[in-house]
């Protein structure tokens, strides 16, 4: 659950847009300010059945 909330912050970050999220296990209000380079991919460790689920939804990839 704590990934799922991490990445509804992190996605959003990573193409310019503010998030305003007060999740179970995490609380964010933030915008980034980056120079824009391109789309920065998402990675995660994944292993497990759940994790490997959460990567194909919602990553670009994964690191085993």
């Amino acid at each position: 659950h704590h990934m799922t909330e991490y990445l509804s912050i992190l996605r959003p970050l990573l193409e310019g847009s503010p998030v305003s999220v007060v999740g179970e296990t995490l609380t964010a209000h933030m915008r980034l300010s980056t120079p824009r380079i391109g789309q920065v991919p998402v990675l995660l460790a994944a292993l497990a059945p759940r994790m490997l689920k959460l990567a194909g939804e919602q990553a670009d990839g994964i690191v085993c």
